[in-house]
């Protein structure tokens, strides 16, 4: 187990070396995910990740060394809410979704859980810590009528302790699960938008991911790659 004391001598190492600035990151991600499709769990995954790694700066040169054979402790349970009242959440959306209408054809409800912790000390006294939670519930319905074919979408996310709460703060599972579906089964006979050259006004709020999406991936050439 890597303990302040290792972490001041691994510093004063690297200075006794002749490096100029030595710098030590440490990092323990717990990660769940879980997939329902087709009426069934298809999917569970859920790991740990755990490193370090060492920098040291000698004049213009940079050296980096690193390893996954470290003990580092975790200071958040990831495992508070039990998986199988995860799951029975997804079966619940499931269900909900399905019985809005016999056009719906194609549920898959996804969730998604990391608790990260983070450590980076360096040779001039920083020393600082960061604990990473990220919480998402996913509900994607295709409807179907003929040979049109719709979807509907929510997928509420949120950052920090007590995620997994959060997350349902404003709507529950179910709700989400309706939302999604009854949108789906909706634009089936919704209209289609009108085409044509129009006057657009964009607040000065939006505009700026509107030009990135729109011309920025071009100019960054990632769609050729």
């Amino acid at each position: 187990m890597i303990a302040q004391k290792n972490i001041k001598d691994i510093l004063a190492a690297e200075l006794k070396k002749g490096a100029d600035l030595a710098e030590v990151f440490l990092e323990h991600k717990a990660s769940t995910s879980i997939k329902l499709e087709d009426k069934k769990i298809e999917q569970v995954r859920s790991g740990t990740d755990c490193g370090a790694g060492i920098r040291s700066i000698h004049g213009d040169k940079t050296y980096y060394d690193y390893s996954n054979d470290v003990e580092f402790p975790f200071a958040h349970d990831p495992k508070i809410v039990p998986l199988a009242e995860k799951i029975k959440l997804l079966e619940l959306a499931d269900r909900t979704a399905r019985a809005v209408s016999d056009k719906v054809i194609q549920v898959t409800v996804n969730y998604a859980e990391s608790f990260q912790q983070v450590h980076i000390a360096n040779s001039e006294g920083l020393a600082v810590n960061d604990l990473r939670i990220r919480t998402r519930f996913m509900v994607q319905v295709v409807a179907a009528d003929g040979s049109v074919i719709q979807t509907g979408y929510e997928a509420p996310g949120c950052y920090g302790p007590d995620g997994f709460k959060k997350v349902f703060s404003k709507h529950s599972a179910e709700e989400l699960a309706l939302m999604a579906a009854k949108r789906a089964v909706r634009m089936l006979s919704a209209p289609h938008a009108p085409a044509g050259e129009m006057p657009v006004v964009l607040m000065s709020e939006a505009g700026g991911t509107m030009i990135h999406e729109a011309c920025g991936h071009s100019l960054e050439a990632d769609f050729i790659m």
